[in-house]
Order: C-alpha cells, then sequence, then structure tokens
C-alpha cells in the first residue's frame, strides 16, 4: 500500500504556496505559534499548522508544538479503538 500523495495529505501546492507567503514575517521573528502563543525566533524550525480536521489553517506553529499536537490526535485515535482492558480474562 502506497502513501498518499502530498495533495491528499493536505500539503499541497495551496499549502505550500501560503507557507511561503507567510516565510518572510515568521523569519524576521514577528510571528507567534499558533499552539503555544510564544514568539518563533528567525530561523526555528516551524509548521504551517492546520486547524482540526485539516479545515483550514491555525497559522504557524513551533516545529515541536505541531508534531506534539499531531501526536495527542493520534494517540487519542489509537485509544479510541481499545475499549476497555487490554487484556482479555
Amino acid at each position: 500500500m502506497s502513501r498518499p500523495s502530498t495533495t491528499q495529505r493536505g500539503y499541497g501546492y495551496l499549502h505550500q504556496r501560503r507557507r511561503e507567503r507567510m516565510r518572510p514575517l515568521v523569519e524576521a521573528g514577528i510571528v507567534r505559534c499558533a499552539r503555544c502563543q510564544e514568539m518563533i525566533a528567525p530561523g526555528e524550525r516551524w509548521e504551517l499548522d492546520h486547524a482540526p480536521g485539516k479545515q483550514g489553517y491555525l497559522g504557524p506553529s513551533h516545529f515541536k508544538c505541531n508534531r506534539s499536537a499531531g501526536g495527542k490526535v493520534g494517540a487519542a485515535i489509537t485509544n479510541a479503538k481499545h475499549h476497555g482492558w487490554s487484556r482479555q480474562w
């Protein structure tokens, strides 16, 4: 099974274009992280953060903040699949 394309995953041309438009502001150090509200320092890793369900964008976020939020969503999905105890008695 192949991995979905960049566009199918929500990171296609329009996403990349929007990110490039925000780059000068982020690189100037005048943008706050959409997740933690701290400033994103020039040269710091950042991503254009999707809103829940990939319905639009929250804005630029620290790389770590964005990935942490995604991990929590993934964990919630995985945990929802496990109803009750992990072992059948």
